[in-house]
């Protein structure tokens, strides 16, 4: 079993993603269908929050905390490698998440990992999952000329 803090933490994403509203979300975020325009990629969300706030430092929330300071303080929080969406430097094995059983059409189940939805939780409750859905075009923008500054 998960250590008593990362247990408290799978309840948590529970009961965040009983939530119609949040799961959908979910959904739009893990499903790897790339012909869906609702779809932002994984990459573009971690992106926005490594890179692009960094940069653009006016993103600060009303309560005063930046994004990237909540981002570090998740990332102490439930160490690197239970909050890396990539699965980069786990054993961490994908497995079925499925809320509601019962209700398979408003939550299907998803094949995921538990940094998957750690990240994805603190994507959607933090409002980063909106504000990069609002300014998709700056943000890849800004994406595509890093990678090419990098080759």
């Amino acid at each position: 079993m998960k250590p008593g803090y990362l247990s408290k933490a799978y309840d948590e994403c529970v009961l965040f993603f009983s939530n119609a509203t949040n799961y959908q979300n979910l959904l739009k975020i893990v499903k790897s269908d790339n012909k869906d325009k609702e779809r932002i990629s994984l990459r573009t969300l971690d992106y926005f929050c490594k890179n692009y706030i960094q940069k653009n430092q006016h993103w600060i929330r009303q309560d005063g905390k930046s994004f990237r300071m909540l981002y570090h303080e998740k990332l102490k929080q439930y160490h690197k490698r239970n909050f890396d969406p990539f699965n980069r430097q786990s054993n961490q094995q994908p497995f079925l998440f499925q809320i509601n059983p019962t209700d398979p059409i408003h939550f299907p189940p998803i094949k995921t990992t538990f940094a998957q939805l750690l990240y994805c939780k603190f994507l959607i409750e933090t409002n980063i999952y909106s504000i990069v859905r609002q300014n998709l075009p700056a943000i890849q923008a800004s994406m595509k000329k890093r990678n090419n500054q990098t080759k």
